[in-house]
């Protein structure tokens, strides 16, 4: 019985599991051709440093208000577009142990949306 009540557990989180990283639209953006075939639409987060560079190999992640992770990933780019509903979210975008951000960004509904974020050179 124990082991029914389990499986119909994780029968019921499983879809929410699988469609958490399909809020990912778009992860790349090495090079302008890359960059040129990235979706218009949805919540467009970049990464650079001070000096202007992109960057890539960040670690993000995002969190509804109320805690739930929806997206956590490593980004192959500069660039992460996700589709986000309209709402708060608690991003965390981390380098390396020394160099991370945080904060809450607000989602409107219908808008493409940019988001930039700024790390020290190494």
């Amino acid at each position: 019985m124990h082991i029914l009540k389990s499986l119909f557990l994780l029968l019921i989180l499983l879809p929410s599991i699988a469609s958490a990283q399909d809020m990912i639209l778009f992860n790349g953006g090495i090079g302008a051709g890359e960059r040129e075939s990235a979706p218009e639409a949805g919540t467009r987060l970049v990464f650079f440093v001070e000096s202007g560079s992109y960057l890539s190999d960040v670690s993000v992640t995002v969190e509804n208000m109320s805690g739930e992770e929806l997206v956590n990933t490593r980004t192959n780019g500069p660039w992460l577009i996700l589709d986000l509903p309209a709402g708060e979210y608690q991003i965390r975008a981390e380098v390396d142990q020394d160099r991370a951000q945080g904060g809450v960004i607000v989602v409107n509904e219908g808008e493409s949306q940019e988001f930039a974020y700024r790390f020290a050179d190494q």
